[in-house]
């Protein structure tokens, strides 16, 4: 019986060793490893594109909101810079002429509150759909994170420095708002103190002392937003295959 079993044994090598066993298992094995080799590095090419894709929006969206915010806060638009020059006008205005130059400075008045209303209400909800879709875009791709929530409290306070270039704000929201961003930027509020100001009446070394709060506080909330992109473009989207676990499905159509 012995003999038997290693004559079978042997028999069983033997055809394993034949050219057409081996030209079998070959095209068995490659048509089994190559379509999920070739599968891994499609899927990992457009996971690496669509990060990428999703990254750089996120950069670019957020940092357009803080831009076109900036410029608001710190009335560097046409029309402030308008009713600045009427203002000047109208302090230099001889005695006769002074009239005129008032009316010309209120005309002003009214064309930059009306320029920075309409942008301010473009601009805050142009941000809230882009907060929207951002984070309905990570909570798709990467449910398995905790990415959406991550986002959503960044934008959070994206939305803070926003509402700092609404005119109707008050004094007293406006130290609110400055607060809570001092805080999450890790620094004391009375770093920021000069933002709470309204910038309108500013002139001198006061503006100036607003307009490089402002940039310290602008530029470190966008310096904020790397930690998470570092973040996506080191999470694993969800639906590819990429990994030695998602390799084996795939070599494994019935696996699972």
């Amino acid at each position: 019986m012995e003999g038997g079993k290693g004559d079978r044994a042997a028999r069983v090598r033997a055809a394993f060793r034949h050219p057409l066993a081996i030209t079998a298992l070959s095209a068995l094995a490659a048509s089994l490893l190559i379509p999920a080799f070739t599968h891994q590095w499609q899927d990992r090419q457009k996971e690496r594109d669509l990060k990428t894709e999703l990254a750089t929006s996120l950069d670019e969206l957020t940092t357009r909101a803080v831009v076109a915010a900036r410029i608001v806060i710190e009335r560097r638009f046409r029309e402030a810079q308008t009713t600045d020059a009427r203002q000047e006008d109208l302090d230099a205005a001889a005695e006769g002429r002074r009239p005129q130059a008032a009316r010309a400075h209120r005309r002003a008045l009214e064309r930059e509150r009306d320029a920075a209303a309409s942008t301010f209400i473009q601009l805050f909800s142009d941000w809230l759909v882009t907060r929207s879709v951002i984070r309905s875009k990570l909570g798709a791709y990467f449910p398995g994170e905790d990415l959406a929530a991550g986002w959503e409290e960044y934008a959070n306070y994206i939305t803070y420095y926003i509402r700092l270039a609404s005119r109707t704000s008050t004094a007293e929201s406006r130290r609110i708002l400055v607060e809570n961003l001092a805080q999450f930027l890790g620094e004391s509020p009375e770093a920021w103190t000069d933002l709470a100001s309204d910038p309108r009446p500013l002139e001198g070394a006061e503006y100036a002392a607003f307009v490089l709060a402002d940039g310290r506080l602008s530029d470190r909330l966008l310096t904020a937003k790397n930690a998470l992109i570092s973040r996506v473009l080191e999470a694993e989207v969800a639906g590819f295959s990429t990994d030695m676990g998602d390799l084996l499905e795939d070599l494994t159509p019935f696996y699972g």
